[in-house]
């Protein structure tokens, strides 16, 4: 088997070690790749900033993911989270941050930075995505690049002033995008008090009554990153709202199992497996409500892999093949990859390995070999025994020997 006989330097970076995180997906791979003679990209959260004193961490699974940080963002909430790129190959040019987004200008950055990549904003970019807010009347997306780097400079932030442009917000559709972008930056307990505050303040009924319950659904995974004391200060005001303004979102929030338990009384599986999604320690109601739903209209949310354990994962690769396979691909290729199970690598040979395929991704933006052979490599230690076990399977052996090639070639050159 190839070896790597040298070790690239990380991009230097003054974020702390206990906010940094590397989800180990293909995409994140991928990103890394592009240019191997450059210092490797540093992904980073303030999601992360009370690590495993947070409410959320005590759900965690260990040896859920590639690393012991990802399994912890798994627990706090992943992948409903953004990281903060610092160091991504393209560069800091506005030009670098349309190439990161795959074209953007399709109604500005807050948009675009959710539609090519729900995960990772570059640091620049998400300064940019502060200015968009503060002016809405304008698109970053025109400004030229001397203009686009005088407004998207990283500075200082204060994280109560920066939280506090979530009132700016003229659509509540921008809501929980924008929340994450800026509790990436700051941290989740700034934004959860405007959250909170904007439920709780009338006037967002006059500019569009969706706000306020809106800015309580915003808030559940958030709830999950901050210490109990005040995860519970903040439920407690959620629970004293009005519930005929934030309607069932109360209760999603502030105890999401009773809630899926009436959603399946009503026989709704499907708003129960999202309910369940913040719920922790009820594997058997989370696969048995999967089991319930007997029709596939979508993909499921990528979290219930966390919260359903194992058996869940078994049940979604049986089931893989009634999705769209362009949205099932999404899933696979920037957050199933994250997971480190034996259960779902058949199923993403498919996706990453098949471009003509039923499991291939999207045409325009297809996985490239290097970039696969990455994924792979970085994971050769765990993979290598399971590919081997794949080449004894009728319907795997093929793309099982093909990815233990690209393993053996390096990245695949």
């Amino acid at each position: 088997m190839a070896t790597n006989t040298t070790t690239r330097a990380r991009f230097e970076t003054n974020v702390t070690e206990a906010l940094q995180v590397d989800p180990g997906s293909a995409m994140i791979e991928e990103l890394k790749a592009r240019h191997p003679e450059l210092p490797l990209p540093v992904f980073s959260t303030m999601a992360l900033i009370h690590g495993r004193d947070a409410v959320g961490a005590s759900a965690i699974r260990e040896g859920f993911s590639w690393n012991s940080q990802m399994d912890l963002l798994w627990a706090l909430g992943y992948p409903h989270v953004v990281l903060i790129a610092d160091g991504l190959p393209e560069g800091e040019s506005r030009q670098s941050m349309v190439d990161h987004w795959e074209g953007g200008g399709r109604g500005g950055w807050i948009r675009s930075s959710g539609r090519a990549n729900s995960s990772v904003i570059p640091r620049r970019g998400a300064h940019a995505l502060l200015w968009e807010v503060q002016h809405p009347e304008d698109d970053p997306f025109d400004l030229d690049d001397a203009e686009f780097q005088a407004v998207s400079e990283p500075v200082a932030l204060d994280p109560s002033e920066t939280a506090g442009l979530l009132r700016l917000l003229e659509s509540q559709s921008d809501l929980q995008r924008v929340s994450l972008v800026i509790e990436a930056l700051v941290g989740p307990l700034p934004v959860l008090e405007v959250l909170c505050s904007i439920a709780e303040d009338p006037t967002f009924d006059s500019r569009d009554s969706a706000f306020p319950p809106y800015a309580v659904a915003a808030a559940a995974p958030l709830l999950r990153r901050v210490p109990p004391t005040e995860a519970e200060a903040f439920r407690q005001r959620i629970l004293a709202m009005d519930q005929q303004r934030i309607g069932g979102y109360i209760g999603l929030v502030t105890d999401p199992l009773a809630n899926a338990q009436g959603e399946l009384s009503r026989g709704e599986a499907g708003s129960a497996l999202d309910t369940l999604c913040w719920a922790d320690g009820h594997d058997d109601l989370v696969v048995r409500t999967y089991d319930a739903r007997k029709e596939f209209p979508d993909v499921p949310n990528p979290r219930l892999m966390f919260v359903g354990g194992p058996a869940l994962i078994e049940r979604e690769v049986g089931n893989a093949e009634k999705y769209d396979s362009r949205d099932q691909s999404e899933a696979y290729v920037y957050h199933y990859t994250t997971i480190c199970s034996p259960m779902l690598l058949p199923v993403e040979l498919g996706y990453l390995l098949d471009p003509t395929g039923p499991r291939a991704p999207y045409p325009d933006r297809p996985v490239t070999v290097p970039a696969v052979a990455s994924w792979l490599k970085a994971h050769a230690t765990k993979l290598t025994p399971w590919l081997r076990d794949l080449t004894q399977s009728d319907s795997n052996a093929g793309l099982a020997r093909q990815a233990l090639d690209l393993i053996d070639d390096g990245l695949g050159n």
